[in-house]
Parts: C-alpha cells; structure tokens; sequence
C-alpha cells in the first residue's frame, strides 16, 4: 500500500517585533541624549528671553520728581548708595527691595512706597521726598553757600532752590536751632525768621512782625 505524501510545513510568518540589537540600542540612547541636550537648550534659551523681556535699566524707574531734584544726578546718588547694577528684573522681588532700600537712604527721600511693574517696561512706585521749606548758610570751603532743610531740620543735598523760601539768619549753625527754625517757618510761613537773644523775630508775607519765645 503506498504511503501518502506528507504536507510540507509552513514555516510561521515572522514577528513585526524583534528585539532591539546592539546598534538598535545605541542608536537610541543617542537620540535620547540629543534631544535631552535639545531640551535643556530650549529651557535655558527660554529663561534668558524671560529674563531679558523683564530686564530693566535704572532709568526706567517711574516716579514723579519735584522741580529742585535733577533726576539723572537723583538715579545717580541712588544707584552709589546702593550699590546697585546698571539693570535690574522688575518682577525680582530682591532687586526691587535694594532698589526701595537705596531710595530711603538718599537724604532727599522721606518715604517710598508701593513698587509695581507696568506692561510699557517701567517700574512705577511712589516716592515722597523731603519738601524744603526753611534756608539756611552754610560754609563750604571758607565761602557761605545757602542749602535748604525740611520742616525736621534735615539738611536737604545741594540742588536747584526753591524760590521764597524764608532764610534762617543772626546764627551760626546749630541743629537744635534749625529744627526749631524748621518748625516755625512750617507753623506761619514766613519771608523771614531771626534768631534773637530771647527768641524769634519773624516777618510775615503782609510784614506784620512777630516776636515768638524759644
């Protein structure tokens, strides 16, 4: 009886899958590393056009200036008794603290307030300066030179000088004196305050004359 022929095998079709070889593997950990590298770059590019979009000079510091302050020679005195940068990102909340800092310490500012920055690329707060309002001589090598004070007796840094203000005159400088001096230009606003042995001498705008003790 002859013996039926055998079906030959099929052999399986193969996976679409393999596993990775040497190469294949290799080939992957570079991508990975570049496009690791590309990412890091991207983030850093980011965060210095981040930076740079907030990055502001001192001038653009926004805040009104009355008419006896020179603002650049004002930004100038600011940035030395601060030690401050050329720049500074308006939205770092340790530059702008040094920059509200190096503002209260300039002898023409009696407060600062506030601090915001603004979508025009300005840094707008309030700054309240000393307002002058008694004159006085001082001396400055061997020459007397007129300064103004507030009304507590601060000596104001040499600037433009405001016009009709009444001038402390009959003493030497004394700061007791010019506080007091301060107080009573500030109490009657006068055209001119003397100091005399028992008190003031002060002349009214109308010239009516006023004799006031210590």
């Amino acid at each position: 009886m002859a013996r039926k022929a055998s079906k030959p095998k099929i052999k399986p079709a193969a996976p679409r899958w393999r596993f990775p070889t040497r190469s294949t593997a290799a080939t992957t950990v570079c991508l990975l590393a570049i496009a690791a590298v590309v990412g890091v770059g991207l983030s850093a590019a980011t965060a210095i056009e981040h930076r740079s979009r907030f990055t502001l000079p001192l001038t653009a510091l926004d805040f009104d200036v009355p008419p006896w302050v020179e603002r650049d020679s004002f930004l100038a005195e600011v940035r030395y008794l601060g030690d401050l940068p050329d720049t500074f990102n308006g939205y770092d909340s340790a530059a702008t603290n040094r920059i509200r800092a190096a503002l209260a310490k300039h002898p023409s500012v009696e407060a600062v307030d506030g601090g915001v920055t603004t979508v025009g690329r300005r840094y707008t707060l309030t700054v309240v300066f000393r307002q002058p309002i008694l004159r006085v001589m001082t001396v400055t090598n061997g020459s007397p030179v007129p300064r103004m004070v507030d009304a507590y007796g601060v000596l104001l840094p040499d600037g433009k000088m405001v016009d009709d203000l009444p001038e402390l005159s009959g003493v030497a400088w004394d700061t007791a004196t010019v506080k007091r001096a301060a107080e009573l230009a500030r109490q009657f606003r006068p055209m001119t305050l003397v100091k005399t042995d028992n008190g003031w001498r002060i002349t009214e705008r109308t010239g009516r004359v006023l004799v006031v003790g210590w």
